[in-house]
């Protein structure tokens, strides 16, 4: 950087040095040609008029910018100036000449027919795709409905609670504690009831009218789609591709052309006429506001048309030096952080793929949970379970003797019982276990009565005999 600033030094040296002795022809012929490019200012003395002359005000209609004696160009936000409807139209008739000239085009080139085969095929398949897709999802809902709402919960859950409830019932009658006929109404009669009502409701509210009922339409709706997509696809790609498109294109572009070429276009040149209108008894600006602010670069400027060709603009030398270390300062700002850019690009990509992962492992973690609510399901209404929970319902009121079941014809009174239970139920699970692991499982169930619901063991050791009763 030191060099560089040694040579820009020496070359600002070198220009200075030069420009002393231009030729007066020369500084005459620069002079006349700034004066011909500033506006035609009549000065007071040693002062400018603050009004607008006749060429300030014509660049003010038609550019809406004002270039003061001093030879800045001021941009006047309210008024838009005349070129600026003129371009408003200008390039809505280009764009929609543009878009009509590519759709006339995808009419008549051969690639447009070459490819309407495969845009067939794709459409049949996606089309069925959403139609199989579709009956799968009205299965799907059906079962909520009858299988899960009407079957498993309203049928099978209420039967389950009344029977739950005249066993609980019976218990507490047979107990014969302090209040055993309010408990023997509340456990066989209200609490089944109350259950009842809660599945029932849940069953055909959820499970068969907004589940079941809005997947059934839903699926009806994709499966009519789809089929319907099948019988006509082989009308909905060319119909698409030859009448759609190109009259889609024609709509936009009669749209494009009246709503902005034409009303926006004349609101603008209306409103530039106005506003030209009303500045006039306004002075040239002298400082930015939120009306009036510099323009540093003319992005109309055209340096090839022949008014141009002959300015001569005067640039300090120390503002020159600035301009170019800035541009050399962009460069290495740009080159600094491309390394960034990069690593920026690839954590983006890196993002996008986990979170592809990611939806997978969601899809398949909510098959997993159906699996596990399967799972609940069966193990709920598994036999051996029930009689369980009875025994722990049963022991909670310290009976004499268990009965398991009427068909298991076993009763629990010392830890071997209770072992003998557990391997009779592991055989009948088809689980192969031993003595050791059975005395371990019969000891984790006294544990449970006795934290759960308060019995006393004498004796907790696997050789003890612990009494249930």
């Amino acid at each position: 950087m030191k060099s560089f600033n040694k040579s820009f030094g020496a070359l600002l040296l070198a220009s200075a040095l030069t420009v002393p002795s231009m030729s007066q022809a020369f500084a005459q012929e620069v002079d006349q040609a700034v004066e011909n490019e500033v506006p035609s200012c009549i000065k007071s003395g040693a002062a400018y008029t603050k009004r607008m002359n006749g060429q300030q005000r014509k660049q003010l209609y038609v550019q809406g910018t004002i270039t003061d004696c001093q030879d800045r160009v001021w941009d006047i936000t309210l008024i838009p100036g005349s070129d600026t409807s003129k371009n408003m139209t200008v390039k809505a008739f280009k764009r929609s000449g543009e878009r009509i000239a590519n759709n006339t085009k995808h009419i008549i080139e051969g690639e447009t027919y070459a490819n309407l085969g495969q845009d067939i095929k794709d459409t049949f398949v996606y089309s069925y795709d959403m139609s199989k897709n579709g009956l799968s999802t009205m299965k799907d809902g059906a079962k909520n409905a009858f299988v899960d709402g009407i079957g498993k919960t309203m049928i099978m859950k209420t039967g389950r609670d009344w029977s739950n409830g005249f066993s609980n019932a019976g218990a507490v009658a047979a107990d014969g504690n302090f209040g055993w006929p309010v408990g023997v109404i509340y456990s066989g009669l209200l609490k089944p009831a109350g259950q009842t009502v809660f599945n029932v409701g849940k069953a055909l509210v959820w499970d068969v009218t907004l589940k079941g009922g809005g997947k059934v339409i839903w699926g009806g709706l994709k499966t009519v789609t789809g089929g319907a997509g099948m019988i006509a696809s082989p009308l909905l790609s060319p119909g698409y591709q030859l009448i759609l498109r190109p009259l889609g294109a024609l709509t936009i572009s009669v749209l494009d052309t009246v709503a902005v070429g034409g009303i926006a276009s004349g609101a603008v040149y209306v409103w530039n006429g106005a506003a030209w209108t009303l500045s006039q008894l306004s002075d040239v600006p002298t400082r930015e506001s939120s009306v009036a602010g510099l323009t540093l670069v003319d992005l109309e400027f055209d340096p090839d048309a022949p008014e141009n060709q002959h300015i001569v603009a005067n640039i300090e030398f120390n503002t020159f030096a600035q301009m170019i270390q800035a541009q050399v300062a962009n460069v290495q700002k740009n080159n600094n952080q491309k390394p960034y850019e990069s690593a920026l690009a690839a954590n983006k990509e890196e993002i996008k793929r986990l979170r592809s992962e990611i939806e997978k492992l969601q899809d398949e973690n909510d098959e997993l949970y159906d699996k596990i609510k399967e799972e609940k399901i069966n193990y709920d209404q598994n036999p051996v379970v029930k009689a369980i929970n009875e025994m722990r319902y049963s022991a909670r009121y310290q009976a004499d003797e268990i009965v398991i079941a009427d068909d298991v014809k076993l009763v629990v009174r010392d830890f071997n019982s209770l072992k003998e239970l557990v391997l009779a139920t592991a055989n009948e699970m088809n689980v192969e276990m031993s003595n050791e692991e059975a005395e371990e499982v019969a000891n984790e169930l006294i544990k449970t009565f006795s934290e759960d619901f308060g019995l006393e063991d004498q004796d907790q050791e696997l050789a003890g005999q612990v009494e249930l009763g």
